[in-house]
């Protein structure tokens, strides 16, 4: 079988090499140039300014800033101040095998915090599943993070005196 195929190969390119090649060649086209197109000129349209703006995927974009005017041009309200010192708790995570609290400072700033840790006074007591329980002065509080949290009370979900 291997063998009447290559006689089979053979015999084509034996053909082939045979045939004569036709002499006549396509003419050259003469080829011209494209012609040159230019856009319409429009007017410049306005961009607003997005870079003073809070980002769209910002958790604080609701929030407002301090300073701010509302639409009707009166002074908007200044920002609502977190339940740990100011500071609002965004969720947890686990860093380097360990759970992190992370906080947004009335800076702007997200801290870390570890159990143990503290932030103008209260101290981070425990990370729950989705809460962190905070104490300063002899007060508890538990301050609730992501879906489940209660809207009003600035996430706080409860207050026990101890």
């Amino acid at each position: 079988m291997p063998a009447a195929c290559a006689l089979l190969l053979a015999a084509g390119a034996a053909v082939q090499l045979a045939l004569p090649l036709p002499g006549d060649m396509p003419e050259v086209a003469n080829a011209g140039r494209a012609p040159e197109w230019r856009l319409p000129d429009t007017a410049p349209l306005p961009a607003p300014n997005l870079v003073d703006r809070p980002s769209l995927f910002s958790p604080m974009r609701l929030v407002g800033a301090s300073g701010a005017t509302a639409a009707d041009g009166t002074q908007a309200a200044p920002p609502p101040e977190g339940p740990v010192g100011g500071a609002f708790v965004l969720g947890a995570m686990r860093a380097g095998g360990r759970r992190v609290l992370l906080l947004r400072t009335p800076d702007k700033r997200v801290l870390r915090m570890v159990p143990g840790g503290a932030f103008h006074g209260w101290r981070l007591l425990a990370i729950e599943d989705n809460s962190g329980r905070f104490r300063k002065d002899g007060k508890t509080i538990s301050v609730a993070f992501g879906a489940t949290a209660p809207a009003g009370q600035d996430g706080e979900s409860s207050e026990s005196e101890e």
